[in-house]
């Protein structure tokens, strides 16, 4: 159950829901003026707003929502692999009952849904999305995404039986996560169509949301082995030291904390003093926050699977 399948499903599906979210939140910033055109309605009615992207916002928006429905895709494919029997994942759909999974599972479904729609409409020059529909889209958007990156840490959290992850740390940390990561791939989308020029107030707004985001999980990420430390119950200390101590020290401490914390932030903050920033030096922190975010989820998956294994033989 909690193999690799899980541990990419955790990556992607959080990656997916931030990068839509992040998408969703900048799209809502673009001024109405700068991409919608009036265009009279055939019953000779009022005129009607109708979205025309100009170039510059296609390739700012448009990419993340693809890159975000294609993260979600793929995420919940490794989730259907991991069930084993997809039987299991349909009916889900045919015969929804209330329960964390459905709601994860129905709110994977939306998000997909939403991210293709979105990156249609921003992605064409000229469409028949009326402006209004667009920004509901994606204020749903963000709606859908919120939960499916609460969902992704719940899913472990709502598990008495592993210590380590049960309570609200796990949950919170993996949804920090997941904006943070949101926002590093919409980082590296930009340098890639090369709008880092362009769009340099936001990215430098960017960078600096970033910033935050480093530091509250660095909180989260302490009150989580604080909280494990001074459990009553041995497999969570046997979690917590594992992470800090054990076998999956060098993927905790160096990958996450390290790569996926420290480096980013260090990074960050020199960014923000820069005269300006490069594109080599915003894909470097990127890539650093998705490799540290990764290795959040394997060393999360891991330590508790392990101990929790482990006290089960004992006993």
């Amino acid at each position: 159950m909690f193999g690799m399948p899980v541990i990419c499903y955790l990556f992607l599906g959080g990656m997916g829901a931030g990068l839509c979210i992040c998408s969703s939140v900048t799209a809502l910033l673009v001024p109405v003026e700068r991409y919608g055109a009036r265009r009279r309605a055939r019953d000779a009615g009022p005129a009607v707003l109708y979205a025309v992207v100009p170039r510059g916002y296609r390739l700012l928006i448009a990419p993340g929502y693809l890159a975000a429905t294609f993260c979600v895709a793929v995420g919940s494919i490794m989730l259907v692999v991991d069930l084993g029997v997809p039987n299991r994942a349909t009916l889900l759909f045919q015969s929804p009952t209330p329960s964390l999974l459905t709601v994860g599972s129905f709110s994977l479904v939306t998000l997909f849904a939403l991210g293709a729609v979105s990156a249609v409409g921003w992605g064409l020059s000229s469409s028949r999305f009326r402006v209004g529909i667009l920004r509901g889209i994606a204020c749903a958007s963000i709606g859908a995404g919120a939960v499916v990156a609460a969902y992704t840490g719940l899913l472990l959290g709502s598990l008495a039986a592993v210590p380590l992850w049960y309570g609200p740390w796990v949950p919170l940390l993996f949804v920090l996560s997941a904006l943070s990561c949101g926002i590093a791939a919409q980082l590296a989308l930009m340098c890639f169509a090369g709008l880092d020029g362009e769009f340099a107030r936001l990215l430098k707004r960017m960078v600096e949301v970033e910033a935050m985001l480093a530091v509250l999980e660095a909180f989260v990420c302490v009150m989580l082995l604080v909280m494990a430390s001074c459990s009553p119950y041995a497999a969570a200390f046997d979690g917590a030291a594992k992470l800090l101590f054990g076998s999956l020290r060098d993927p905790f401490v160096f990958g996450f904390m390290g790569a996926g914390l420290v480096l980013p932030l260090v990074l960050d903050v020199a960014a923000l003093f820069a005269c300006k920033r490069s594109a080599a030096l915003t894909l470097a922190g990127a890539a650093s926050i998705l490799a540290g975010a990764f290795a959040l989820r394997y060393c999360m998956v891991m330590a508790g699977a392990q101990v929790s294994f482990v006290q089960g033989v004992m006993q």
